[in-house]
């Protein structure tokens, strides 16, 4: 979708912004979510994401 805001064309999805861990950084990352299936590696905020996943895996 094109959305135009104070004289800046943007782009954006129709999906919801997201956080989930990933293991290979080690740390909770915002993604792009569209909605169909998914897994418990889906989070509304970053804050959720690191209060469920920080303190089961070691930071890299």
């Amino acid at each position: 979708m094109r959305v135009e805001a104070m004289g800046k064309t943007r782009y954006t999805t129709k999906g919801k912004g997201s956080w989930g861990f990933n293991k290979e950084t080690g740390r909770c990352e915002e993604f792009i979510y569209g909605g169909c299936g998914g897994n418990g590696n889906n989070f509304e905020s970053k804050e959720d994401c690191d209060k469920r996943c920080m303190n089961h895996y070691p930071k890299k």
